[in-house]
């Protein structure tokens, strides 16, 4: 069997911080700012819930974490302007090196599949609209276990429908918690350095590999 490589999806193939750009147009001060909050919430509120398992899909936490986000700065949205953003969450910026990375990879033999906190219908529109959906035989979706990772049961779900063996899987992610948690459920993790993160720094774990492009993986894997 060929080796699985599971991908992230936000933070990871597609940039959560292009948001800001949507931001910006809605003429709100310090976008940037804001969307660092709103990404962090997204996650805190995800990983609440997760534990406290009251699980609601990943676009109601992106939309509960932009009004406390809001209400934070003092910012008045109505739900029309809410929504109209949280829609550009299915529209976000695809990173330079996704292309290239996915088509080398498939062309080698890959299995290549999706792990994603998204609801399977905006991992679809996101995928779609960053044109890199068939490079996927499988888009796998936490809803599928009502949890978020790093949830144990999440990392099962990849194994259980890929058919895998945990030294034949990959996990490839921007975010450290998701490495992390791999790695806890004996898969091999591949950290791909998208911004400055030190949280990682400070767990008894080591990413597999630690590479500042996608396509590094394809000289860096092991032979199929």
């Amino acid at each position: 069997m060929a080796m699985t490589l599971a991908f992230d999806v936000y933070g990871t193939l597609f940039d959560t911080r292009s948001i800001i750009g949507a931001l910006a147009r809605e003429g709100i001060d310090g976008p940037a700012d804001l969307a660092h909050l709103w990404r962090q919430k997204q996650l805190e509120f995800a990983f609440r819930r997760g534990l406290m398992r009251m699980y609601m899909p990943f676009d109601a936490c992106i939309r509960d974490a932009l009004k406390f986000s809001c209400y934070t700065r003092g910012l008045d949205l109505d739900d029309d302007r809410v929504e109209a953003l949280c829609e550009q969450y299915r529209r976000l910026d695809k990173y330079e090196d996704v292309d290239a990375a996915l088509k080398a990879l498939a062309a080698s033999g890959y299995r290549l599949v999706v792990l994603s906190n998204g609801t399977p219908d905006d991992l679809a529109i996101l995928l779609d609209h960053g044109g890199i959906r068939h490079y996927f035989e499988q888009i796998l979706s936490v809803d599928a276990v009502k949890s978020y990772k790093p949830n144990p049961e999440v990392y099962e779900l990849l194994l259980r429908e890929t058919g895998s063996r945990p030294s034949e899987t990959w996990m490839i992610s921007g975010n450290s918690f998701d490495f992390i948690g791999a790695l806890n459920h004996d898969l091999n993790a591949a950290y791909i350095r998208r911004g400055p993160d030190f949280d990682s720094d400070f767990w008894e774990m080591t990413p597999t590999l630690t590479l500042d492009q996608l396509t590094e993986l394809i000289n860096l894997l092991p032979n199929r």
